[in-house]
């Protein structure tokens, strides 16, 4: 289920906006903003419905992930509690065991987790997430790889919250070698324009 998880939302999502714009203009003013209503609580069931949970186990003395909030996008990774205490140098880096295991087969199959920094110790501690990704296949336990961006030491302590995590759906598509000629139909307005080409303001 997981493949066709978004891609459904998309669609029922996107059939919902049309019927709404292809109202005619007496009923638009009126029965618009009802259907936007009625589509949004439709949508939100969808989404607790057919979103599965994400299974894991613990293998050290730490807090289990939670959500800031029920519609935060990530979950928080704490640091565990045998921790010893670290203080990270500026421009140096550190690869934090997490003790948090997670089972991503089945309906997840089609996901990765991607760490993420948080806003405020990113921008409190200057601390910034590097190496990101965990594979849906990946079953080991989960490392936090941080980087003190700032100018001074920076405390890192047991229980403290470091990073979230964000469950993104994957295309696993197969690359498909093409002749440079055979690559591209059409010309864009971009073309091979890069680094800057578009102006700055």
């Amino acid at each position: 289920m997981g493949v066709f998880t978004p891609i459904f939302f998309v669609y029922y999502l996107t059939s919902q906006i049309t019927n709404v714009f292809t109202m005619d203009n007496n009923q638009q003013s009126e029965e618009s903003t009802q259907q936007w209503g009625e589509a949004y609580l439709e949508t939100q069931g969808i989404i607790s419905f057919i979103t599965p949970d994400l299974p894991f186990a613990k293998t050290k003395d730490v807090k289990s992930p939670t959500r800031g909030t029920e519609l935060s996008a990530g979950l928080d990774f704490y640091i565990p509690n045998d921790f010893q205490e670290t203080k990270l140098r500026t421009h140096d880096d550190i690869c934090i065991p997490t003790g948090i295991h997670v089972n991503m087969s089945g309906p997840l199959s089609n996901y990765m987790l991607m760490a993420n920094d948080k806003s405020g110790i990113a921008t409190k501690h200057k601390l910034k997430v590097a190496a990101k990704i965990v594979d849906a296949d990946y079953q080991g336990e989960i490392h936090i790889h941080v980087y003190n961006f700032g100018r001074g030491l920076v405390s890192l302590t047991p229980g403290m919250k470091i990073a979230q995590f964000i469950l993104i759906p994957v295309l696993y598509s197969k690359p498909l070698e093409l002749p440079i000629e055979e690559l591209y139909k059409e010309v864009t307005e971009r073309g091979s324009g890069g680094f800057g080409s578009t102006g700055i303001k």
